[in-house]
C-alpha cells in the first residue's frame, strides 16, 4: 500500500484497525495510544502538529463520558432546584396542577424538584450506571408523554418538548451505553 492511499481510504470512512496500525507504522509513531477509541475518532491524524487542520481532533472517550455525565446530572440538578424547589419557573407548578390536581400542587412540585436534585446525586456517584440510565429515560419519557397529553398549552415550546425529550433520551442512552463501554474498554 502506498502512503497517499491511506488518507483516502480514511476519508471514505474506511478507518479499521488494520488501517490504523498502517498509518501508525508509515507515519513512524507508536501504534493507537490506549485513550484513541475508533468509534470517537474525528481525526484521522491523532499526531498530527497541526491538529486544527484535516478532520478535527481526537476525543478521549473517557473524558467525554465524564463531561457528558456531569451535564446531565447538572439537568437534573437545575431543574429540580432551580426550577421546581425555588420556584423560579411557576410553570412546572401549573404542569403539576393540571395532571395532579391544584390541591398540594405546590408541596408535589418541590418533593419533585427534591427527587430530581437526588437523581442528579445519583447520576454523579456512578452507583448502578445502567439502572440510573434506565431510571432516568423512563422518567424522561413519562414526564413528557404525561405533559404532551394532560398539558401541551404549558409547554415551553409545545409539542417540540417531545423532540427534546427524545434528544435528551438519547445522550443519555449513549453516554451509557456507548460511550460508558467505551470509557470501560479502555481500561478506566
Amino acid at each position: 500500500m502506498q502512503r497517499q492511499d491511506l488518507p483516502a481510504r480514511i476519508r471514505e470512512g474506511c478507518l479499521q484497525e488494520t488501517a490504523s496500525r498502517e498509518y501508525a507504522a508509515l507515519k513512524g509513531v507508536p501504534e493507537t495510544p490506549p485513550w484513541y477509541t475508533s468509534p470517537l475518532i474525528i481525526d484521522s491524524d491523532p499526531w498530527s502538529q497541526n491538529p486544527g487542520r484535516g478532520f478535527g481532533v481526537a476525543v478521549p472517550s473517557r473524558k467525554l463520558h465524564v463531561l457528558v455525565t456531569v451535564l446531565i446530572a447538572s439537568t437534573w440538578i437545575g431543574f429540580g432546584l432551580l426550577c421546581k424547589m425555588l420556584h423560579l419557573v411557576p410553570r412546572h407548578e401549573e404542569i403539576v396542577a393540571r395532571i395532579l390536581g391544584e390541591t398540594h400542587a405546590g408541596l408535589i412540585t418541590r418533593i419533585i424538584g427534591m427527587l430530581e436534585v437526588l437523581l442528579g446525586i445519583w447520576v454523579l456517584t456512578g452507583i448502578r450506571k445502567r439502572l440510573t440510565a434506565i431510571v432516568q429515560m423512563a422518567l424522561v419519557g413519562t414526564m413528557n408523554a404525561l405533559e404532551a397529553l394532560l398539558a401541551p398549552d404549558l409547554l415551553l415550546w409545545g409539542r417540540f418538548n417531545a423532540l427534546i425529550a427524545v434528544v435528551f433520551i438519547f445522550v443519555i442512552y449513549a453516554n451509557e451505553w456507548i460511550l460508558g463501554k467505551q470509557s470501560r474498554n479502555a481500561g478506566s
